[in-house]
């Protein structure tokens, strides 16, 4: 805790920031730099899927602070409200795309044979 304040003070702040992926981007290219290819390529993979979740939340739900710290200023569309019917729905969308994920994974690299 931040005096006293929930831990959950920095959801949708420095973690909803564009200066998380900018960071992850220059050491992906710092890693291939130094001829680091395959942690280079793993960076770009965690990049894209921090990228992809700020962009889903811009859309879809609430706002994002992308400029945090510098600015505090919120950007977002909100097509689906923050409600309890929106929580459920996004909820149920992260739940779909994890199973066709495993379900892909499963298919393609037989990955219960990693349990």
């Amino acid at each position: 805790m931040v005096n006293g304040s929930s831990p959950m003070i920095f959801h949708r702040t420095i973690t909803h920031s564009l200066f998380i992926p900018l960071a992850l981007t220059i050491t992906a290219i710092a890693a291939w730099k130094l001829n680091r290819k395959e942690l280079s390529k793993i960076i770009i993979m965690i990049t894209f899927g921090y990228a992809s979740h700020l962009v889903l939340d811009f859309l879809l739900i609430e706002s994002i602070m992308p400029f945090y710290p510098l600015s505090t200023e919120k950007f977002g569309l909100n097509i689906i409200k923050g409600d309890d019917f929106g929580t459920t729905l996004m909820l149920a969308l992260d739940t779909v795309i994890l199973l066709a994920w495993l379900i892909h994974e499963q298919i393609k690299h037989r990955i219960t044979d990693y349990i």
